[in-house]
């Protein structure tokens, strides 16, 4: 008889914003190469307002590229999740790795990077707080 208490399955996400002036195929680029993942299949949403969204599955994980929708400073915003983990994210158990995913694309990708529902960004790997001057 097996005593060992069953494992418990976590799944995990992160959504970040992210600072890039420019369109949505360079940044895409750009994080492909950085982050060493296929390349984007950039195409419009299928919901309205149908706008450009990336889209890429590496290594068990899913993410979404596309415009920010309530962030001035970050004109984009990437999300990603473990693929198969329906039952993890019902039951809320998702580990949330926005901080260290946001850091990880500053310091990789030159990309500023926000930790989406907070004040906090990375830019070249160091922690920020917006609206906080420079050095104080």
């Amino acid at each position: 008889m097996n005593s060992e208490s069953p494992i418990k399955v976590f799944g995990g996400k992160a959504s970040v914003c992210l600072k890039h002036e420019g369109d949505i195929h360079t940044l895409a680029q750009k994080l492909s190469k950085g982050l060493m993942l296929p390349t984007f299949s950039i195409e419009p949403s299928e919901w309205p307002p149908y706008d450009v969204v990336g889209s890429v599955e590496a290594l068990g994980w899913e993410l979404w590229l596309e415009p920010a929708k309530d962030s001035m400073q970050f004109q984009y915003s990437l999300r990603m999740e473990t693929e198969h983990s329906e039952t993890e994210s019902f039951k809320g158990d998702m580990h949330d790795l926005s901080p260290w995913f946001a850091r990880y694309i500053s310091a990789i990708c030159g990309v500023d990077s926000l930790v989406t529902g907070t004040q906090t960004f990375f830019s070249h790997g160091e922690a920020k707080t917006i609206g906080k001057a420079e050095g104080a």
